[in-house]
């Protein structure tokens, strides 16, 4: 399986982590901020959780050439936050192409945080992450027993 994209908006791209402070407003952090790029964690940890599930499947971000026509994972992020309510956000839609299969499914995760600070926030977004590779990984499974 090739993960092709994980696409972000603008706001996620950078360094910051994105916190909304009320039901209009947003801040991106400036102290706290992500070691890289969050596109490219969110996709190497995708990697790394599908890996797991899915130990019989390869999982990569480099497309062999007979994966690229058949086997394609595209995953659109829409949030990735914190929330001033002390909730984790997680939302956006992914696209398998499978062989002679499309699938595409919404996903939307709203976590509770079960203590405040910068720590929590990202042990509990990586938490939903994982809710997101674990749906992904339940819908490959089905596609291939389809075979």
């Amino acid at each position: 399986m090739w993960i092709q994209q994980v696409l972000v908006p603008d706001h996620l791209a950078g360094n910051g982590l994105v916190y909304q402070i009320n039901d209009v407003e947003y801040i991106i952090t400036s102290n706290n901020l992500w070691t890289n790029p969050l596109v490219q964690q969110l996709k190497q940890t995708m990697i790394y959780n599908l890996s797991k599930n899915l130990p019989e499947w390869i999982i990569s971000d480099l497309p062999s050439l007979s994966e690229t026509k058949k086997n394609k994972l595209v995953v659109i992020v829409n949030k990735f936050q914190g929330r001033y309510d002390g909730k984790a956000i997680i939302s956006g839609n992914w696209m398998i192409k499978y062989q002679k299969f499309f699938i595409k499914r919404n996903f939307n995760f709203i976590l509770p945080q079960y203590k405040d600070g910068y720590d929590e926030l990202v042990n509990t977004l990586s938490l939903g992450w994982q809710k997101v590779s674990n749906q992904i990984s339940i819908e490959l499974i089905k596609l291939k027993n389809l075979n």
